[in-house]
Parts: structure tokens; sequence; C-alpha cells
């Protein structure tokens, strides 16, 4: 018998994750920090299937009380398996951390861990 858990995550990849209803595959990876005068540069990109949410990235701008929140500039949105984070990069994004998704740099303005999902919000300004 499948635990509550269990049934949770089986409902992220087989569900929520699903490339024939919701997902699509994306390139992600992270950004090196600049160091002795060189830019930042990407690793290797790791193709992952995540959601992009542009309706609720609009309403959280629309409800964004702090526009110092990360959400107010993000130019996108997205939900990610937490698993997928840590086998491919063996760690989770880091606030104000720069990332490379599909092939545009973003810096991480906001991120929620929900468990087995996370949601990255991304924003351009100043990356």
């Amino acid at each position: 018998m499948r635990s509550f858990k269990d049934q949770l995550e089986k409902d992220v990849k087989d569900v929520f994750l699903n490339e024939k209803e919701f997902a699509d595959w994306h390139e992600i990876s992270f950004m090196s920090p600049p160091k002795n005068g060189m830019p930042a540069t990407p690793a290797d990109p790791v193709r992952m299937l995540v959601i992009v949410d542009d309706d609720e990235l609009r309403d959280r701008k629309s409800s964004a009380s702090n526009p110092t929140d990360g959400v107010y500039d993000a130019d996108l949105l997205f939900y990610a398996q937490r698993a997928d984070f840590l086998l491919n990069f063996g760690r989770l994004p880091v606030l104000q951390s720069k990332m490379k998704f599909d092939s545009r740099v973003y810096t991480v303005s906001d991120l929620q861990d929900d468990g087995d999902m996370i949601t990255v919000t991304l924003g351009r300004k100043g990356s």
C-alpha cells in the first residue's frame, strides 16, 4: 500500500510533470559566479521537464504588495520537481544566483520549496 507521500511523488511525475499534459522540456544550467575578472559561465545545460506558468506570474505580479519581494520585476516562473534539481545539480537554486534557462540568463528572484515541487521565479533586470 502506498503512503500519501508516495502518492504525491507519483502524481508529480505522472500528472503535473507529464509532457503530454502540462510540462515541457527546457534546458537549465547554473552559472558559476564571476572569478578573477572573468565573467560568469554556465555549467553544461540539463534538459528538465518543467511547467512555465505565465498566468501565475501575472497574478503574483498584480497582487505584489511588496515591490522588493522578487516577484515584482520577475520575467519567468516555473515549477520543477525538487528531486530533478538535486539529481542533476546536487542542490536547489539559490536566491540572487544566476541561472540559464533556454539560452537566456536570469537571476533567481524567488524560490518556493513545497516538498516534491519547487517554484522558481526568475528575473532579467540586472542580469
